[in-house]
């Protein structure tokens, strides 16, 4: 069985989409199916990728950047994905009779089409892997974002009738595809981890970022309207008066440029500036060491509906650190995990919450550290990529 999937991501150090489509990648080939990561385009500048590979080997999993870039132009670039896709296209076009199926992470409508056109008309099977309902996206601003919404929304109403199923992550998603096309092949595939793997090739200290003695909160992602990082500082603001030597730090870049204005001048009207050390964009190597230094990891959610209909993919690398992990109670986080029994569960959007929180965890560190091991446990039993992808393989074939 030859399969590839089909995802605009950077690899191998991207964010954790791209550590997700690693997963059920490794999961399918150790599954016994040949299956290749095709990435039409990658999604940073290159300013933060340090691949210049277009086509390769890496963690077991083969991948091609079909487009003939690892990363975005920064002229021209609707003329580069149109280009990227219709070499993809082409690959897809050539490859057809050796090709059982393909699966596509979550596509946009205007910019796939292509894809969709070849894999119709040559009659290769095709399955959509989507882990947000896009158009609720609460990012999209100015004309290009009223495109990308509208590119989105008739994706999310179109596909369901033209593909051969939909791989998403959450019941949440499943439910809303469901209502869409009542006959369409549904599966729930969560966030993936490999019980076997080991994250760190070596072993920071926090002293080799300047934290010696520091209680470590960190915070990563995008700083996106979804993730409520106004409330994380409001929360870390009562904090800091109850406990010594704190520090907020957080990786990752703003979508949004107005958003770091918006962060530093929040963090100064709270008078925390000097608590707070932003480490910009990681590699997913050293973001793993700053994880592993941390004393508190965040994965905070507002009650947006994008919130809602996802899963946040960061919490299954969270719990291979043995950390405790505080996360907001939304979509189908409770399913899976217990409040104080493998996770901390907050209120989203309750900064008095978050706050008594993490006061909570410092006061009783022992216990959050069995809590944490709980976690990790969990997640191992729950996640394990081997045994989903064997899920997704039954799925497609």
């Amino acid at each position: 069985m030859n399969v590839y999937l089909i995802h605009c991501i950077d690899f191998p150090n991207g964010t954790a989409g791209s550590a997700h489509a690693k997963l059920i990648v490794q999961g399918m080939r150790k599954n016994k199916v040949n299956t290749t990561l095709i990435i039409p385009y990658g999604t940073t500048q290159s300013s933060h990728s340090n691949n210049t590979k277009l086509i390769g080997h890496q963690d077991g999993v083969p991948f091609y950047y079909s487009g003939g870039s690892t990363v975005l132009p920064k002229n021209y670039r609707f003329l580069f994905l149109v280009r990227a896709m219709i070499r993809t296209s082409i690959l897809l076009f050539k490859k057809r009779k050796r090709l059982d199926s393909i699966i596509i992470g979550t596509p946009d409508f205007i910019i796939f089409l292509p894809i969709i056109i070849i894999c119709i008309f040559s009659r290769i099977k095709f399955f959509i892997w989507t882990v947000e309902l896009m158009s609720s996206n609460e990012e999209f601003r100015g004309i290009k974002g009223i495109i990308r919404y509208i590119s989105a929304l008739i994706a999310e109403r179109i596909f369901p009738h033209l593909s051969d199923g939909y791989i998403v992550i959450s019941s949440f998603l499943n439910q809303f595809y469901k209502k869409i096309n009542s006959r369409q092949k549904l599966l729930i595939s969560p966030i993936l981890v490999d019980i076997n793997y080991s994250p760190l090739k070596k072993q920071a200290t926090k002293n080799d970022y300047g934290l010696t003695g520091k209680k470590i909160i960190l915070y990563s992602g995008t700083f996106a309207e979804k993730d409520g990082f106004i409330f994380i500082l409001e929360s870390f603001a009562k904090l800091c008066s109850e406990v010594q030597d704190v520090m907020l730090v957080t990786t990752g870049n703003p979508v949004v440029s107005a958003v770091k204005e918006i962060i530093i001048q929040t963090s100064e009207d709270l008078n925390i500036s000097d608590k707070v050390k932003h480490l910009g964009y990681l590699y997913r190597d050293e973001l793993q060491q700053v994880m592993n230094i941390a004393d508190i990891l965040l994965v905070y959610r507002t009650k947006s509906i994008f919130a809602q209909y996802g899963l946040p993919w960061k919490l299954g690398e969270y719990c291979y650190f043995n950390k405790p992990i505080i996360a907001s109670k939304i979509g189908d986080l409770p399913n899976y995990f217990e409040d104080l029994q493998s996770i901390f569960f907050v209120e989203p959007e309750n900064p008095e919450a978050l706050y008594k929180k993490m006061l909570y965890i410092f006061n009783n560190y022992s216990f959050a550290l069995k809590v944490a091991q709980k976690g990790h446990d969990t997640a191992l039993k729950k996640f394990d990529h081997i045994n989903e992808t064997k899920k997704i393989i039954e799925f497609i074939t």
